[in-house]
């Protein structure tokens, strides 16, 4: 598929040219559990997905900086990637979302101190 490599699924990109965003978010999901992928289903549909399934988008995204804010020997790069994420999230209109991922974070990485200073600029 070009440019985009093997990033993103082929039958993501026919499903959304046919409007069937059902299997688009299927497709999205599907992909929740590789979190480090350059252009994923989610980056790339976005915008449709999250008008029609913001609790499932929302929670995909959640997934996603979960393993980035947890992650072991993790970069400083990766509490970017996290709090990106959130405000993802937080635009989605999820702010309970954002404050219940922020409050664990804050008692259980406590020790992390790049991603304190990245949530504290939230």
């Amino acid at each position: 598929s070009g440019k985009r490599g093997h990033d993103r699924s082929l039958i993501a990109d026919i499903c959304a040219a046919e409007q069937r965003w059902d299997e688009v978010m299927a497709e999205a999901r599907k992909e929740a559990d590789i979190p480090y992928l350059i252009h994923s289903v989610l980056d790339e549909y976005e915008a449709e997905l999250g008008k029609r399934y913001p609790q499932e988008v929302a929670t995909t995204l959640a997934e996603r900086a979960e393993y980035f804010a947890s992650k072991m020997n993790p970069k400083r790069d990766d509490y970017l990637q996290a709090t990106k994420l959130l405000r993802r999230i937080k635009k989605l209109g999820d702010q309970q979302l954002v404050d219940a991922l922020t409050a664990d974070w804050r008692v259980r990485l406590a020790r992390r101190k790049g991603l304190m200073e990245q949530l504290n600029k939230l």
